[in-house]
């Protein structure tokens, strides 16, 4: 009993050390806001799926949640009917100064999601969002990156 519990724990050890401190995680675009209050009528959250639904004009912010820091990919899933939607990455400091971001992407106009795929660095205790301006007709469904 012993031995395979040192080697149950041996083995965990193992693992956890392939595969990094952290594993994928996805984030659903409905943890996220409106840039403004007064723009928070412009979306509509889908419970189910976790999107978030463009049915005025306004601007989407979301803050992804980090385990460690360093240079990050990330990969947003988003659609539109309309041209006009944007998305992109931003990184600051963890007090709100900008550090960088990533251009802004168009939204593709297309029935189905598409992957949208961004690199940015983020300092330590920094913090990594995700930044939109979005029609009527956009959606971004879910964001998935290594935290």
């Amino acid at each position: 009993m012993k031995n395979a519990l040192l080697a149950m724990i041996s083995g965990l050890s193992i693992m956890a050390t392939a595969l990094g401190p952290a594993s994928a995680r996805t984030q659903p675009a409905n943890l996220g806001t409106a840039h403004r209050g007064t723009q928070v009528d412009k979306f509509d959250h889908d419970a189910n799926s976790g999107a978030v639904n463009a049915i005025g004009e306004g601007a989407w912010a979301e803050g992804l949640v980090l385990d460690t820091f360093g240079q990050k990919q990330i990969n947003v899933t988003a659609r539109a009917t309309n041209q006009g939607a944007f998305v992109r990455c931003v990184s600051d400091d963890g007090y709100g100064t900008l550090l960088a971001a990533t251009p802004f992407v168009a939204i593709p106009v297309n029935p189905n999601y598409v992957g949208l795929t961004f690199s940015l660095f983020v300092p330590n205790n920094g913090v990594l969002s995700l930044d939109a301006i979005m029609v009527p007709g956009a959606s971004i469904h879910r964001t998935l990156f290594i935290p």
